[in-house]
């Protein structure tokens, strides 16, 4: 599996490599995160390429809050790929849980209308278990 994934992120690499150049990203974008966790998302981007995606909602019968850092990779147009990591914290009724999260992902912002969705997968590792099928589908408002 690992090889699979490393394959993957090393072919998206080279198909970007060479469209490295300037693009407009948006500057921030709130909307509903739905998967693991369906959450309320907030993205923001810190620089040309990397952004911090901030999220609080509710999974498996816990308030889940979470932070990771995506480093965006430009594809075609306004479609791009991203690869990041973060933490979580889960509210269960038995306590704190704390986790962290890979993410592999697309991303498209539309031209037209203020809107940016995303897909990813995010294998997960949190309360002494693996999740390695979880992801998420996003759908943001872009607010500038």
């Amino acid at each position: 599996m690992k090889r699979i994934i490393l394959l993957l992120v090393l072919g998206f690499s080279i198909l970007a490599g060479s469209k490295l150049s300037a693009q407009s990203y948006f500057d921030h974008a709130i909307g509903a995160r739905l998967g693991y966790p369906s959450a309320v998302s907030y993205k923001k981007y810190i620089s040309d390429y990397g952004a911090i995606e901030l999220f609080a909602g509710q999974s498996e019968k816990a308030f889940t809050a979470g932070a990771a850092y995506q480093k965006h990779f430009p594809l075609s147009g306004d479609l791009d790929w991203y690869l990041g990591g973060g933490g979580t914290l889960k509210f269960p009724d038995s306590g704190i849980e704390i986790g962290i999260q890979g993410y592999l992902g697309l991303q498209y912002n539309f031209d037209d209308i203020p809107l940016n969705l995303s897909l990813d997968w995010t294998p997960s590792f949190g309360g002494g278990s693996f999740g390695g099928n979880y992801g998420g589908l996003a759908a943001r408002y872009i607010l500038d």
